[in-house]
């Protein structure tokens, strides 16, 4: 019978132009404090970065704790992850991106998922959101997902059931499903598409694991460019028959909603499977990730 020592990690993120240094030293560190050590972590560099960034993860190569991938042309996430992937040597891979933070028990509850269900392929969790600042105090929010693997592909059919940052798959499922597909903000949500055609076993921990840096309430997910991202993966994922008919009309609210000014972002709030923002400690400032955010009593 299989132990948790027994599966070994993969930790695969990317770095590119618009990274910043102190983020990928927190996401990075918050997996080497996990309380089970992942055995492998893989960066990939896509495309120029800055300078102070490449000197940092050179210097984690050279002491055996990561290792790096690179890409001279800035390809995108999910062509840099399929370059990511042939790099990792373990089974099980840790998605992780490198501006956000890992709680100190992830890797831990995820191994253990897939020791209780060896036919599990993609795990995900929860997250905290966090709005970005220098305050000791932050807006945060918990981002729900759906748990079971019948709720997960159900959700799926109108919107992305799992946080592409918290998420653990089984490499050679993944290679079975032709790997990510180069779609612009959308690469994760097409990949489970295809998973959920093909009847993989999906889980969501309803505890966050991850922590997720926001800098506003719509970021990014906004604006005719998005609009048109949205479009194209709707389209290519009616072509491959990746969605039900019902889909149709919730895709076409859906990229109306990404034109709507933003004097209107109060409606934000208002989606269910968003909790309405709290204040909890900034992330930023901690050193042990298994901490209570909301505990205000460590500050002051």
């Amino acid at each position: 019978m299989k132990t948790i020592k027994d599966l070994k990690i993969s930790c695969l993120g990317s770095v590119y132009s618009g990274s910043k240094l102190e983020e990928v030293k927190l996401a990075i560190n918050s997996l080497l404090k996990n309380s089970i050590k992942p055995d492998q972590i893989v960066i990939v560099i896509d495309g120029k970065i800055k300078n102070k960034i490449k000197k940092y993860l050179i210097s984690m190569e050279q002491k055996n704790l990561i290792k790096i991938v690179i890409s001279k042309k800035n390809i995108g996430l999910g062509p840099a992850l399929n370059i990511g992937l042939k790099m990792c040597k373990y089974e099980l891979i840790c998605r992780f991106d490198t501006d956000d933070i890992s709680f100190s028990n992830r890797l831990e509850e995820s191994k253990k998922a897939f020791l209780e269900n060896e036919k599990l392929d993609i795990f995900g969790s929860a997250i905290i959101e966090f709005i970005e600042s220098k305050n000791k105090i932050v807006k945060c929010n918990i981002k729900k997902v759906p748990q079971k693997d019948f709720s997960i592909k159900s959700t799926l059919n109108y919107r992305n059931a799992l946080n592409h940052p918290t998420v653990f798959f089984k490499k050679k499922s993944i290679k079975d499903l032709g790997n990510y597909e180069d779609i612009k903000f959308f690469e994760d949500y097409h990949l489970w598409l295809k998973a959920k055609k093909k009847n993989y076993i999906f889980l969501n921990s309803q505890v966050p694991l991850v922590l997720m840096r926001r800098k506003s309430h719509v970021e990014r997910r906004k604006g005719l460019s998005y609009a048109l991202n949205e479009l194209r993966f709707f389209k290519n994922a009616r072509d491959q028959k990746l969605l039900n008919f019902k889909s149709n009309f919730i895709f076409f609210l859906r990229i109306i909603s990404r034109l709507i000014p933003s004097k209107l972002d109060f409606i934000y709030k208002i989606i269910p499977w968003r909790e309405n923002y709290k204040y909890c400690l900034n992330p930023i400032y901690l050193t042990e990730f298994s901490d209570n955010i909301f505990d205000f009593k460590k500050i002051y």
